[in-house]
């Protein structure tokens, strides 16, 4: 294995993390994420607190994921523009002020005028961070050497992480005291996320410098297929993210219909997971493993956890729900690093707008219909059931990929 990757500290030292990508950490990172962290659980429990529908809580989920599908074209488009900079700042004020179109919905004059300002807000924004996001991973690559591949990726997700987390506790303190201070909250963050992205040095070049890329829609997709690792990746990916992303909706019905419980709980758990994701992301630099001989047994170790919560659930005992997420959140950030890292470094620059977002709709699409799929599935199973159909799936899932999977199990970071 190459030691120059693996080496940690020495290579840590040897080269720090220029200003702007700390800048751009800070705002992307950081602010972006306590904003939409908080915005995503505050919808969920806003849906099925005002409309008691599994259904329609599933479909909010469904909006806010609906522009996955098209990252590899908004990524193509972005990558084609130099205003790059630009970009990611409109972007992020603007969602800012879609998260305010939920206030239409407080007012409770009917059942359509409280869903469609809903189902609106989670569209747009999630429109707007598509188009913001394509633009931060431009930024996330440009701003960083090769050799600060490793320790980027790790504090991007440990930041990320640590936004997720505050997101998921102030939502459940602010769901406590009002709706009203939830969505000037995130409105206001997104805002101060964009000004703070304002004091890089990095400049959009100017007409006619030649940087201005043609737009060329397949090249992040023949990237990604045109390669035998990333193509095995993308088939795990996209059958875990699908199950994965009913998990959010499910947690909300889980505490709030059937264990009838303050919402606060129900951000307790999701920020378990989050805080065994730091922990494991940060364990990951000691880590001298090939990818391949981690990925099959934890994603199944993964999967065997969540059904113990299922069995845990379906007993009603919700204590040691959290427990077991912090423990999931752990595994999971030791394969994001790793994966993410070995993804990253084979990404070339010039195109990292582009390949992000086919990235993007590759590896989280699969999550655009998984929302509207589980409020389906809930109106005729429970919760706990719905939680276990998750579990066994991503073991199925892990154990398939130990005997399917042979450029996974050789890659290296």
């Amino acid at each position: 294995m190459d030691s120059a990757v693996v080496g940690g500290q020495a290579e840590l030292k040897a080269e720090p993390l220029s200003k702007d990508f700390k800048i751009f950490i800070l705002s992307r990172n950081l602010l972006n994420q306590i904003a939409f962290s908080t915005f995503y659980l505050v919808v969920a429990w806003f849906v099925i607190s005002l409309t008691g529908s599994p259904f329609y809580t599933g479909v909010a989920d469904t909006f806010l994921s609906l522009p996955l599908a098209f990252s590899f074209l908004t990524g193509a488009l972005v990558n084609s523009m130099r205003a790059k900079r630009r970009i990611l700042i409109v972007g992020t004020l603007l969602s800012g002020l879609a998260s305010l179109i939920l206030l239409i919905s407080l007012l409770k004059i009917s059942l359509l005028l409280i869903l469609l300002p809903a189902y609106l807000a989670c569209g747009l924004l999630a429109i707007f961070q598509d188009i913001s996001g394509a633009a931060g991973g431009y930024f996330g690559r440009a701003l960083l050497t090769d050799p600060q591949v490793k320790r980027g990726t790790m504090v991007s997700r440990i930041t990320s992480s640590t936004a997720r987390i505050t997101g998921m506790m102030l939502s459940g303190i602010l769901l406590v005291l009002s709706f009203y201070y939830a969505i000037y909250f995130v409105s206001v963050i997104f805002v101060a996320s964009a000004a703070v992205f304002a004091f890089t040095d990095y400049r959009d070049p100017k007409a006619g410098s030649g940087e201005r890329e043609k737009v060329d829609l397949g090249s992040g997709i023949r990237f990604m297929f045109g390669n035998a690792f990333f193509r095995e990746v993308t088939i795990s990916a996209i059958a875990v993210n699908f199950f994965f992303g009913m998990f959010g909706t499910a947690m909300a019905i889980l505490v709030k219909a059937y264990f009838d419980l303050p919402a606060y709980y129900y951000s307790v758990i999701l920020a378990m997971e989050v805080v065994g994701d730091i922990i494991g992301s940060v364990a990951t630099v000691k880590l001298k493993t090939a990818v391949g001989k981690m990925f099959s047994p934890i994603l199944s170790a993964v999967g065997a956890l969540v059904v113990m919560m299922f069995v845990s659930a379906y007993r009603f005992l919700y204590w040691p729900i959290p427990v077991l997420m912090f423990v999931v959140g752990f595994l999971l950030g030791i394969l994001n690093v790793i994966l993410s890292g070995i993804f990253l470094k084979a990404t070339p620059k010039e195109k990292a707008a582009a390949i992000g977002g086919t990235a993007t709709t590759l590896f989280m699409g699969a999550t655009v219909a998984s929302g509207s799929v589980i409020g389906i599935l809930m109106q005729y199973i429970n919760a706990p059931e719905a939680i276990g159909i998750v579990g066994i799936v991503t073991v199925i899932v892990g154990a398939y990929s130990f005997f399917g999977f042979k450029n996974i199990r050789k890659a290296e970071l």
